[in-house]
């Protein structure tokens, strides 16, 4: 029987990776002996990553964007001569702080670590994506995660949702309570505990979540689940 790695190849699959590595490594730093320092150092590639394949993908729509403003302008649309708008140009904010390259070598010999280590088991391991499993074929277009929310220790939201033999899921947050959704990232095993700020002080805001599963080139596959919300801050 084959070995499959259990880090992706494909970079949206690897950028979700390294998103579920990253932000549950710290719950089992003490558990396998993982140092603070090495616990910074990879968020802070995974920032990095993130950051900079948003800058790609961004990139890549602006010149798709251009091309087709360009071909309208010298052409209109469909032969006819028709107002239309200019494309913007992305900004992109201020990169994160560099990090040493090869940041992939240096989640996988951390990972390697806790895997070999004597108190390792296979929940751990399921839970931070140290193991290269195959996924099932029953992606389809029908495909509606359940979703459940619940508080834990320090007022924080945790999603608790189910894999269902899916990839993973893609995980969208609304935290000022409008229409305005944001991708958070993604989460490769059941469950996620959402780390945004909370509210300071005896504040209190509406947070909403909403998921949907993903396939193993971690592209949307189904439905939106039900939205969800949770008050979190003030007085707990």
């Amino acid at each position: 029987m084959s070995k499959k790695s259990f880090i992706p190849r494909a970079i949206m699959a690897l950028l979700a990776w390294y998103f579920n590595f990253s932000t549950k490594l710290p719950k089992y730093q003490a558990k396998y002996q993982i140092t603070d320092e090495e616990v910074a150092r990879i968020k802070a590639a995974y920032e990095l990553f993130n950051y900079w394949t948003d800058v790609i993908t961004q990139t890549q729509e602006y010149a798709k964007s251009t091309t087709s403003y360009r071909n309208e302008l010298l052409y209109g649309v469909d032969g006819n001569s028709q107002a239309f708008e200019m494309p913007s140009v992305p900004t992109f904010g201020t990169p994160p702080a560099n990090v040493n390259s090869n940041i992939v070598q240096l989640a996988a010999s951390i990972a390697k670590r806790i895997k070999s280590h004597h108190l390792f088991t296979e929940t751990d391991g399921q839970d931070l994506g140290l193991f290269g499993t195959e996924v099932s074929s029953i992606n389809n277009s029908t495909a509606k995660p359940p979703l459940s929310i619940r508080l834990i220790s320090g007022g924080r939201p945790e999603l608790v949702w189910k894999k269902g033999g899916h990839k993973g899921i893609q995980i969208f947050a609304n935290y000022n309570n409008n229409d305005e959704w944001q991708s958070i990232g993604y989460d490769l095993q059941p469950n996620f505990t959402d780390m945004h700020p909370l509210p300071k002080g005896n504040n209190s805001g509406i947070w909403k979540y909403r998921i949907i599963y993903v396939d193993d080139s971690m592209q949307p596959v189904g439905e939106y689940s039900d939205i969800v919300s949770v008050v979190v801050g003030g007085a707990m």
